[in-house]
């Protein structure tokens, strides 16, 4: 029975062991530091809860309300074929369960909103130039199941470098490419939480990037020109990279040699986090393999990795500021402990968390859709990182694309303004320097007319046709530049940005964000003080509106010259009308055929006039929310500064008041201090002047003991007899006459008395009298 028993009760034991509850066995860790517990309350009274109704802002909704079914209908056709879609169905949360990778994930979700209002989906994806890879063995399990997660990231172990999404065997279990297992999204909340990013999350992606390129020693152009004012260095790196006749050499060493043509001075604390960052990642030829590109699109491979070298550089460097030197797990555990569970905190539940997810998903490859419609479609490149590698999933012959470089569409010019229609000349427009140079754009080949009866090169056509190609090049490009620089100027530079380093300066109008709150102005990093910040957001404010202006000059100048085009195709219209008189020599075909050619010109001459108008109108709308937007910050700067100076002045006079007090008590303490010692001295005399006297009693005491001594040994030599004499009563008055009173020769002092009594019953003299000879 006992036995039946025990071979019953033994397998729920194997069970049970290896279940994740014997991580309760585990020491507790330690309570965070006053530090963490400063960063995480900062971090918490800086980033309110995230509103749920945001995320119809941030992410598309489902189902779609676009226009444009076929681009949708591309776009749903690379989710469905993907593994992504395989992994998302696999996830299937239940509600209420204890499973590590729904609640780290969820957690992640949260804490990504809440932080850098981002999904975490959307963070690491192709948008960012990044794509999340999970690094596994054959042997190992998916992520989808409860008691999965994703294994050690170790140096040695193999990666495979095809694409999973060029892989869809069914063959054994992989983790998830959609899902991040459980210890990927604890270290990447605990790096979100971590205030050495400001709640800027393009500082975090720039050191995710750099991360990942010094690892897979991705040696392509990093970072985009928008961005290289972000951290001070960034500028003379790219100019290594765009020039012909360097060395390819790893993209740490690089930032070494900028870093270290820096004087001391012009070093920022982000720049030096750079410089320290590279010095601590190290890479394996099994890192270099890895695919650095996703349906032919750009994206470095983030792993688990990649994020613990991120955690150890930011643990370990000295930020120079108290409350950032310390661990970003440190700082997760006081998060944790000050929000609490965070259960009003989007997502709420586990179905929550799928629906958003899902729409992320969707929207990265409404994303990948769009950039490889306008690489087929021969749209001018946008510039990114390329691969350093080629890319082994064979994803461009797929994809009806020979190049690798992913071109975003959504800075084209607008629809409704586009340039396409026009078919003026506006290459007399000034330009300005741009990060966006020109491309070069294919000439269209040489068509053969018929001339004779022989196939002939029309040069004089073909001239034409090429130059008209040329001068729609030239404007779009002009154009382009404008909207970007516009664009720039509503993110980056407005506010602390939310916008990816590796997408082009916004989203697409499918990933709209709500608009970033203007926040209080703190001490930067760099050292900057709050006047000097003023300062040289009024100087890029001032640049940005000067080149506005001239843009502006330019297409009114161009506008003038329409007008007078125009005018000339008007007096030109006029004399094809001749006199009656001259009617006859006049070729009524080829007037018609000239004045319809006339009036075709002059209808686009009148649209390109309207489309400059119209963009005038908006650029000179654009300048006006700039100024305003400006002026705001400028005037709760001013109202910051002046709070900050009354603050100053309260707490100088309190410190003042303080001092005073101080003052009074000191020298109040100090005349207390002169009266003790006068006390003490005073006490010491007398103790003095008792101790002599204690000293002469001493000494009387001790002569004392000694004659009482001495009269010890006298007595026994006369002892008295013990007879009474009896006397007559007459002698005894003649006896009391002859006595002599003691107290006439009483002495106040003890030892003459004794001495006196000895010396009357020894017959000597008297101490009174002295002896006669």
């Amino acid at each position: 029975m006992n036995e039946s028993q025990h071979t019953k009760r033994h397998p729920p034991r194997e069970t049970e062991s290896d279940r994740p509850k014997k991580q309760q066995k585990r020491t507790p860790k330690e309570t965070p530091s006053d530090v963490a517990q400063t960063a995480a309350r900062n971090c918490l009274e800086q980033n309110p809860i995230y509103e749920g109704h945001l995320l119809d802002d941030h992410l598309s909704p489902d189902p779609p309300t676009t226009s444009n079914s076929v681009h949708e209908a591309e776009a749903m056709a690379l989710f469905d074929a993907s593994q992504s879609k395989v992994d998302f169905e696999m996830f299937r949360p239940k509600e209420g369960t204890n499973n590590p990778t729904i609640n780290d994930f969820r957690s992640l979700w949260k804490v990504c909103l809440r932080v850098f209002e981002w999904s975490p989906v959307l963070l690491i994806s192709p948008l960012n130039g990044l794509k999340y890879r999970s690094v596994a063995t054959k042997a190992q399990q998916s992520t989808h199941g409860p008691e999965s997660s994703e294994p050690a990231d170790d140096a040695d172990q193999s990666d495979n470098p095809q694409d999973p999404e060029r892989s869809q065997s069914s063959k054994g279990k992989r983790p998830s490419g959609a899902i991040f297992s459980p210890d990927f999204s604890r270290i990447l909340t605990a790096l979100i939480v971590h205030p050495c990013w400001e709640g800027d999350v393009v500082l975090f992606i720039l050191a995710l990037q750099f991360t990942v390129k010094c690892r897979v020693d991705n040696r392509e152009p990093w970072p985009r020109h928008d961005l290289l004012f972000r951290v001070s260095g960034l500028m003379t790196l790219r100019s290594m990279f765009d020039d012909p006749d360097r060395k390819p050499v790893r993209i740490a060493e690089m930032f070494n040699t900028v870093y270290n043509s820096q004087a001391e001075d012009n070093r920022s604390t982000f720049s030096r986090f750079l410089h320290f960052l590279g010095d601590q990642v190290k890479s394996t030829p099994n890192d270099v393999s890895q695919p650095q590109a996703y349906l032919g699109v750009d994206a470095l491979p983030v792993t688990l990795k990649d994020l613990k070298f991120l955690t150890a550089a930011v643990t370990k460097f000295d930020w120079g500021m108290d409350s950032w030197n310390c661990s970003p797990d440190e700082v997760w555990r006081a998060y944790r402990s000050q929000r609490g569970l965070g259960r009003d905190e989007v997502p709420t539940t586990n179905a929550e968390t799928k629906m958003y997810t899902l729409r992320s998903l969707k929207d990265v490859y409404r994303e990948i859709a769009s950039q490889i419609r306008a690489s087929r479609d021969g749209a001018s490149r946008v510039e990114t990182p390329h691969r350093a590698i080629p890319d082994d999933n064979q994803e461009d012959d797929a994809q009806g694309g020979g190049e690798d470089s992913p071109i975003d569409d959504q800075f084209q010019p607008a629809r409704g303004d586009s340039m396409d229609m026009l078919a003026g000349n506006v290459s007399n427009i000034p330009r300005e320097s741009t990060a966006f140079p020109p491309q070069p754009r294919d000439r269209e080949p040489r068509r053969k007319a018929l001339v004779g009866g022989e196939e002939t090169e029309d040069e004089e056509e073909d001239l034409r046709r090429n130059q008209r190609s040329e001068d729609l090049s030239q404007e779009t490009q002009v154009m382009q530049a404008v909207t970007r620089r516009d664009q720039i100027g509503r993110g980056m530079l407005s506010g602390p940005s939310s916008q990816p380093p590796y997408t082009e300066f916004a989203a697409t109008a499918s990933f709209t964000r709500a608009p970033t709150l203007l926040s209080p102005m703190t001490p930067f990093v760099s050292g900057e003080t709050l006047s000097e910040r003023l300062n040289s957001d009024e100087q890029r404010l001032e640049s940005r509106f000067a080149y506005t202006e001239r843009i502006i000059k330019s297409i009114q100048d161009t506008q003038k010259s329409h007008g007078e085009a125009i005018s000339d195709l008007q007096r030109r219209t006029e004399l094809q009308i001749r006199p009656r008189n001259e009617a006859e020599s006049v070729n009524v075909a080829a007037t018609t055929q000239g004045v319809t050619v006339l009036e075709t010109e002059n209808e686009q001459l009148v649209q390109q006039n309207q489309a400059l108008q119209k963009r005038i109108d908006q650029m000179a709308k654009d300048a006006e929310q700039h100024q305003a937007e400006w002026s705001g910050k400028v005037e709760a700067s001013e109202v910051e500064k002046s709070a900050l100076l009354a603050t100053m002045s309260q707490n100088e006079e309190r410190f003042k008041a303080e001092m005073s007090k101080l003052s009074a008590r000191k020298i109040e303490w100090s005349q207390k201090a002169k009266t003790l010692d006068q006390e003490k001295v005073s006490l010491l005399g007398i103790i003095a002047e008792r101790n002599e006297a204690l000293a002469l009693q001493s000494e009387k005491v001790r002569r004392l003991e000694a004659r009482l001594k001495a009269t010890k040994g006298i007595r026994p030599e006369t002892t008295p007899s013990m007879e009474i004499p009896v006397q007559p009563n007459s002698d005894n008055t003649s006896v009391r006459r002859n006595l002599v009173p003691v107290t006439q020769h009483s002495t106040s002092d003890p030892d003459a008395t004794l001495e006196s009594q000895v010396n009357r019953r020894n017959g000597g003299p008297s101490p009174i009298e002295e002896p006669r000879e």
